[in-house]
């Protein structure tokens, strides 16, 4: 009888050790699984992405963990697809739009947000592959010198990158384009004013491996538009000798540019205008802030697109989408000026 209790002791405390242990595995299970912070990304993603006001998926929803901080930034701030992805904070005064209060405070407040919680926890993000091909753009805020100044800092090995140049300085992008000097791609926006040789000049300092310049000149009409004048391209020619293609969008051209373009620089294969102003002549070039920027008097209001390519088998000679054959320059801008177009081959 006495071996008999033992063992219905030994047992039952065995059972209730075993229960116990039971009830706290099933415990943290719960626990766990109810973690909203333990959710997969992908489940966060498809979550977040049913919320219409994108202001609250900003302000106060990527407030709440490190994990959903940066499950909002990828619907609000990541576009394209995986192979080459951009970094777009150009929208980011649409979070900020307050008619009380002050918009560009608001806005700094919004970036530097941004900034700290991609770059001070992680380091230099950017060493992973995802984020190898990478297109920034910086919202027109105050202190823009020190917002590009800290990416560019942390962004070392940046190989494509786009940038709304109002507001930028020459000191303040000298100092962000010398931590760049992987770039092969730069996209400018509102390229203009009394730094633009200064800025051409260092990008040819500090980017040798550069392949491709683009160009957008804003429709703003308080934004004055970039002029490809006999200057500013001798400028490109001069320093940007590694260029193998330039898109140029809502700028002026003149015939004197554009042929120092084609003719001066030697790598270039390919060159894209959109919706460019023709000047009938040329502006009196002098260095005396302003003049390189001056609006021709005489244009073709008749805004112009064409794609243009040199042939692989000549240095001399284009092809152009709207004329059949091969050119020379002279032909070339002959033809987009419409004038007297010579014998093509």
């Amino acid at each position: 009888m006495a071996q008999t209790r033992k063992k219905r002791k030994k047992s039952n405390g065995n059972n209730c050790t075993s229960s116990i242990e039971s009830f706290q595995q099933k415990k943290e299970l719960i626990s766990s699984s109810s973690s909203w912070n333990s959710l997969p990304n992908d489940v966060l993603l498809n979550i977040f992405n049913r919320l219409d006001d994108r202001i609250y998926l900003f302000w106060i929803v990527s407030s709440v963990c490190r994990l959903w901080q940066l499950a909002c930034w990828e619907i609000l701030f990541w576009k394209g697809n995986q192979d080459d992805e951009q970094f777009d904070l150009g929208g980011l005064s649409r979070f900020c739009y307050d008619e009380v209060e002050d918009n560009f405070d608001k806005l700094d407040l919004a970036l530097g947000k941004v900034m700290r919680s991609v770059f001070d926890r992680d380091g230099n993000v950017f060493d992973d592959i995802r984020y190898k091909f990478h297109d920034m753009m910086l919202p027109l805020v105050h202190n823009k010198d020190k917002y590009l100044v800290y990416v560019a800092e942390r962004t070392p090995k940046l190989q494509k990158v786009s940038l709304d140049m109002h507001g930028i300085t020459g000191k303040g992008f000298s100092r962000s384009i010398r931590n760049w000097r992987q770039l092969e791609v730069i996209f400018m926006v509102s390229l203009s004013g009394c730094h633009c040789t200064h800025i051409i000049q260092e990008i040819g300092i500090n980017c040798g491996k550069l392949k491709m310049f683009n160009i957008l000149s804003c429709s703003d009409p308080s934004r004055s538009r970039f002029c490809l004048n006999e200057y500013n391209c001798q400028v490109i020619a001069d320093n940007l000798c590694s260029l193998r293609a330039s898109g140029i969008s809502n700028c002026y051209i003149n015939k004197l540019g554009l042929q120092i373009i084609m003719s001066k620089c030697k790598q270039l294969k390919r060159l894209c205008l959109i919706r460019c102003i023709r000047a009938l002549e040329d502006v009196k070039l002098t260095r005396g802030r302003g003049t390189l920027d001056a609006r021709p008097l005489k244009v073709i209001p008749e805004p112009l697109s064409v794609f243009i390519q040199k042939c692989e088998s000549s240095d001399s000679e284009w092809w152009i989408n709207t004329l059949p054959g091969k050119h020379s320059i002279r032909s070339v801008i002959s033809h987009l000026w419409m004038e007297d177009i010579p014998t093509s081959t």
